[in-house]
């Protein structure tokens, strides 16, 4: 499964990267990745006028998009869009940082979970 990885490079500055958690076979219908242990779940709205400037993640945590889009932006000017069903795990802890807005016309709701 790709996700989407948010991070301080060595240079100090945010980056964001598809990255793939590996899966192992459940069973003959599923497969799961290894465990993250989680602290709470988190729901959050935001209305699609809603804009964060230049900050760091809080914690390390992962986001799931539920509906509507986020876009964050990056110190170079880059772009990435995380749309619903998609999942960005936050770890830019100090650094350069990044900056978020709803980039949908309609409101965006996410599912936030601090990792342990």
């Amino acid at each position: 499964m790709d996700i989407f990885r948010l991070h301080t490079s060595p240079d100090g500055d945010s980056i964001i990267e598809s990255v793939t958690v590996p899966m192992q076979a459940e069973d003959e219908e599923g497969h799961l990745s290894a465990s993250f242990p989680a602290t709470d779940v988190v729901l959050c709205e935001v209305d699609s006028s809603f804009s964060q400037d230049w900050h760091n993640a809080p914690c390390r945590r992962m986001v799931i998009v539920i509906s509507g889009a986020l876009e964050i932006e990056l110190k170079d000017g880059s772009l990435t869009e995380v749309l619903p069903g998609q999942i960005l795990l936050t770890e830019d802890l100090d650094g350069s940082g990044h900056k978020t807005r709803v980039s949908s016309t309609e409101s965006l709701q996410v599912a936030i979970i601090p990792l342990a």
